[in-house]
């Protein structure tokens, strides 16, 4: 893979590892306010409305936000791609992409990659009707059928690992290039017989296997399902202390996930009827149980593993393959990055505190 990048992402991690370096020897502050005034710093996070947008809506129902001097606005865009024109604008300042737009950003404007928020590798799957199946194979179907999934996306990316396991030459697949909620219609109104997508909008199909079966996952086809944590490069460079606040109400919003089930999926069925999302209990059990979702420690212990490089120059090299970037982004030299902004946000000070 290619270790070269574009100018704009070199200028940011020179201006970002000036900002880094200041804050790490700064002491911790209590109040990571922009103005000067005391009071909160407002800061807009980017999120997308699907069950992945958990963390942020905790932290706001439970104060952790709040604990940290944030008033937070979440900006909810419909998709990764959407969100990466008004990111560059600097119209929202940090939150959480998939990983192909954050790569993208990475590419074009120095995103930084602040460590890992969830993974989710069971919960991107393949699905064949079962009357396309009968006296079939998955791979014989995958051979002669298209595959309807979200072009230039982790979907994508699973759909043709998926290929590969089930015996089939990725590049020999048929895609139907459609957006998520639209890859389900199709294979639900009989447009197609196969369909690569994900829950929140998969959920129906799974409700349903006697019509719908899952033939292969993420997991199977070896393929690390990620969505990082990211701050812009000029809210580093310009409010560090903000950015490492942010992270740190975030994990801990993970952490809460993590450690009580049961009120986290009442908060993913309050967070449905908040963002008009149709989801009932067993979509939210599953929401919250298919992701495993990283506190402060666990993204830390990500990067210095190496697990978060990896799926992460492993997405950038399959998109490169794909000509979808001409080169891989500075990814290791962005996570050198984030890793400093993570150990600040666990070193630092709440505005509680």
């Amino acid at each position: 893979m290619s270790s070269h990048f574009s100018r704009p992402a070199a200028v940011a991690l020179g201006a970002t590892t000036v900002a880094l370096l200041a804050l790490t020897g700064c002491s911790p502050a209590s109040n990571a306010d922009g103005d000067g005034d005391g009071g909160p710093t407002e800061i807009t996070l980017t999120s997308q409305p699907n069950g992945a947008g958990l963390p942020f809506f905790i932290a706001e129902q439970e104060g952790f936000f709040e604990d940290e001097g944030l008033a937070v606005t979440v900006e909810n865009y419909a998709s990764g791609p959407a969100s990466l024109a008004a990111g560059a604008a600097n119209e929202w300042q940090a939150g959480w992409l998939g990983a192909p737009p954050a790569l993208t950003g990475a590419n074009t404007f120095g995103l930084i990659p602040a460590g890992l928020m969830i993974r989710e590798d069971t919960n991107h799957m393949m699905l064949m009707t079962a009357d396309v199946l009968e006296g079939s194979s998955p791979e014989e179907v995958l051979r002669t059928h298209p595959v309807a999934t979200s072009q230039n996306s982790l979907a994508e990316q699973v759909m043709r690992g998926c290929a590969e396991w089930l015996g089939v030459d990725a590049a020999d697949v048929e895609m139907v290039p459609l957006d998520g909620g639209a890859v389900v219609q199709a294979i639900a109104s009989g447009q197609v017989e196969v369909a690569n997508s994900w829950v929140t909008p998969a959920w129906p199909l799974l409700e349903d296997p006697d019509t719908y079966v899952q033939v292969c996952n993420a997991e199977d086809a070896g393929v690390a399902v990620t969505a990082p944590m990211v701050v812009t490069p000029k809210f580093l460079e310009e409010q560090p202390e903000a950015a490492a606040a942010f992270l740190r109400a975030t994990t801990r919003a993970s952490d809460f996930i993590m450690a009580n089930h049961e009120e986290a999926v009442s908060y993913m069925l309050d967070y449905y009827e908040t963002y008009a999302i149709t989801g009932s209990e067993e979509q939210a059990e599953w929401e919250v149980t298919a992701r495993t979702w990283y506190g402060l420690d666990d993204a830390i212990e990500s990067i210095e593993s190496g697990e978060t490089s990896k799926a992460l120059n492993d997405s950038a090299e399959f998109f490169v393959n794909a000509g979808v970037y001409p080169q891989a982004p500075p990814v290791d030299e962005l996570l050198e990055q984030g890793l400093t902004l993570l150990k600040s946000a666990r070193d630092g000070a709440t505005a509680a505190d």
